[in-house]
């Protein structure tokens, strides 16, 4: 049998609910011949408030979720559950003919295909359903200005949904940028300064940065999971590093981050130094010269 290629977790709407939003999760795995084995079939979640009030990006971000480990239960630890989790996927598609062991399961690339009649639910553009792609975007250059503490509330959500694949990354929903609360990321706000990136009225990427004896500090780069990959976290971080007058950026991102750290380094960023926070977590800190 052909080798895998990549996980894909296909959502649709589960009318077994009546008029309450449910959603069910098929999780996948496809191989290089285009066929694709089941890996589970009995995921899904809902949500009261209506369909109006879900976004592509919520049931994207939801679905890698929803197929991931569970919470840690009965004493053992998040990469215990995690180990656990991705070795019994590993021997499910073995049992289908796929050679592959956990480790090999938990570095392949995870796509969300959403279904015609859950992106009709959602009033969003069926184009590319079922292919794993998202429905056609906007991909006109955003507009790039310094967000207030007021857009909080909607920098919270969208930084929750860029953080989901960290998550999944590191086997952590603890990380902080997805513990944080409304109220800290607000008292942050004003303490730093925050680049938001709009296209039209949605807020589609942050970047945030503080001066602190001519060395700017950047953190919290996030962009919509939707439009990653369109240059806005690229025209974020240039803008941050063009506003500033510090002589030197520097800024941190996980070992394991290998798309920040190709982000990072092509924008001039070298490594400076690696820190262990945890077994398991470590983080690798860069530097630029800026003048």
């Amino acid at each position: 049998m052909s080798d895998p290629t990549r996980l894909v977790t296909s959502a649709d709407v589960d009318d077994r609910a009546g008029g309450d939003v449910s959603i069910s999760a098929l999780h996948e795995l496809e191989l290089a011949d285009g066929s694709r084995v089941v890996l589970l079939d009995d995921r899904g979640w809902g949500t009261s408030g209506g369909w109006c009030r879900v976004s592509v990006a919520d049931v994207r971000s939801t679905a890698i979720m929803v197929v991931g480990p569970d919470e840690p239960f009965g004493g053992r630890s998040q990469e215990e559950m995690a180990a656990a989790h991705w070795d019994e996927l590993a021997r499910t598609a073995r049992s289908l003919g796929v050679a592959v062991d956990g480790a090999g399961l938990r570095q392949l690339p995870h796509d969300v295909a959403l279904s015609p009649r859950l992106l009709a639910r959602l009033g969003a553009p069926p184009s590319g359903a079922g292919t794993g792609a998202e429905p056609s975007l906007d991909t006109s250059p955003p507009t790039i200005g310094v967000a207030s503490p007021a857009a909080a509330g909607e920098l919270l959500t969208l930084q929750r949904a860029a953080y989901v694949s960290e998550a999944q990354l590191y086997d952590d929903v603890r990380l902080p940028a997805l513990t944080q609360t409304l109220g800290e990321l607000t008292s942050e706000l004003a303490a730093s300064t925050c680049l938001a990136a709009w296209s039209g009225r949605r807020l589609v990427g942050a970047i945030r940065t503080r001066e602190v004896d001519d060395v700017l500090h950047v953190g919290r780069l996030v962009v919509a999971p939707d439009l990653q990959g369109l240059g806005i976290g690229s025209r974020l971080l240039a803008a941050a590093e063009a506003g500033s007058p510090c002589r030197l950026a520097t800024l941190f991102t996980g070992s394991r981050s290998e798309a920040n750290l190709r982000l990072y380094r092509r924008h001039g960023y070298v490594e400076d130094r690696r820190e262990e926070l945890r077994p398991g977590l470590e983080i690798v800190h860069l530097v630029k010269e800026l003048r």
